[in-house]
């Protein structure tokens, strides 16, 4: 039952020790952004932007002299201007749509940020995983030539690869302990971040992704919605204040008077009062202010241009780095064939072979990362990142998470 219990302990710890990349996007609401964003939502979702509808009450009591005391009494009623009203219900529903697409643009912005600290950490993992072999083979063969009585000269050459490599894996290891420390700073994790066994997106996923996605143009794209979104709660605003501008519709009032007789009729009274919409102090504000939203409606032209050409461009760069991929990939598969049936006569033929190798390799890694860095930020450029359910685009089997 103890070694039972035993190996139990050792599983459930090995599974806890995992790195989770779907729970570390999922903690995307942690960022500080996020949050200041969540604190408006709370904020609209408790407040009430609705007019009432009146605009103002009032009672008045008077009395001619001290000593009869009060005789004469009104009640007045100011009604809210209908618009005013209706420009606040206006304003609320355009406050919500800029709010949601405001969440979109900044989950896409924060998922992005995470995925590229990870595509970061992937490249240089492997980066010195790579270094890693380089020199257990380079050590193997200057051991092998040592026994075998090799000439300084080719001794010297392998020592100096060798050196070349370690301080290149110092440097390596300083940058990835601060890759790791960012990570952590997002994600509570305690464990080793490894790539080994985890399902990365492969090219052929994502050039399959690239044909499968339906991707929206630049008018619905989100940047530009939620610029228009910005505009319609500004052109909101400005009904509002025009609207404010004649608030004072008028009033209805009623009065008594019993000084006047003794019946109902002698007693009471009403007054009704309108007021002329002749003059309008806040206009060369409100003028100022239409002005301006003219401008904004040309800068929101302007950026649909700019997402046009964008998209454009991000997806050609994308399409051209996966071919150099496929060109580096192929070469390095025709030199691992010619280096098996070569023979070499010395070390200088062989390490120049080993460090074309080595070369090629480091470019596919450097390639393959970029394809990653590139395929994720087009994704985010196109609002793929922040559509429900949100999907872990890291990974080869595209799982989809919840943002917490």
């Amino acid at each position: 039952m103890k070694s039972i219990s035993l190996v139990l302990l050792v599983i459930s710890a090995d599974v806890f020790g995992q790195f989770d990349v779907d729970a570390y996007l999922a903690q995307s609401s942690n960022d500080l952004e996020i949050q200041a964003l969540n604190a408006q939502w709370d904020y609209l979702n408790e407040t009430d932007f609705r007019s009432p509808f009146l605009r103002e009450v009032e009672f008045r009591v008077r009395a001619r002299d001290f000593d009869t005391g009060p005789d004469d009494y009104r009640l007045r009623f100011s009604p809210l201007n209908p618009y005013e009203r209706r420009a606040n219900k206006q304003y609320a529903s355009s406050l919500d749509e800029q709010m949601e697409s405001q969440r979109m643009v900044d989950y896409s912005s924060v998922l992005e940020s995470r995925y590229q600290l990870l595509i970061k950490h992937i490249y240089l993992k492997q980066y010195l995983n790579l270094e890693g072999s380089y020199k257990v083979y380079y050590r193997r063969l200057l051991e092998a030539k040592s026994k075998i009585g090799g000439n300084a000269k080719d001794l010297i050459e392998l020592d100096r690869s060798i050196l070349s490599i370690d301080l290149k894996q110092e440097d390596l290891r300083t940058e990835l302990a601060r890759a790791e420390f960012l990570i952590r700073t997002g994600y509570n994790f305690d464990g080793d971040i490894s790539w080994d066994n985890y399902p990365l997106a492969s090219v052929e996923t994502i050039q399959t992704q690239l044909s499968l996605l339906n991707f929206s143009g630049s008018q619905e794209n989100i940047y530009v919605q939620n610029e228009k979104n910005k505009i319609r709660v500004r052109e909101s605003d400005l009904e509002i204040n025009r609207q404010e501008s004649f608030s004072n519709i008028g009033f209805v009032q009623a009065e008594y008077k019993p000084y006047r007789g003794e019946s109902f009729g002698e007693t009471m009274g009403m007054q009704i009062g309108f007021q002329l919409p002749i003059v309008n102090p806040d206009r060369p504000d409100l003028e100022r202010r239409k002005l301006r939203l003219i401008k904004d409606q040309k800068d929101v032209k302007e950026m649909e241009s700019e997402v046009e050409m964008g998209l454009f461009n991000y997806r050609n760069s994308l399409e051209t780095i996966l071919r150099q991929h496929d060109l580096v990939t192929q070469k390095l598969a025709s030199l691992q064939k010619f280096a098996m049936s070569a023979s070499f006569s010395n070390v200088a033929s062989l390490l120049e072979l080993r460090e074309y190798r080595d070369d090629l390799q480091k470019m596919q890694l450097e390639m393959y990362t970029q394809i990653l860095s590139a395929y994720i930020h087009w994704l985010q450029y196109n609002g793929k990142l922040a559509e429900v359910p949100y999907r872990n685009y890291l990974s080869d089997e595209i799982g989809t998470f919840e943002i917490n």
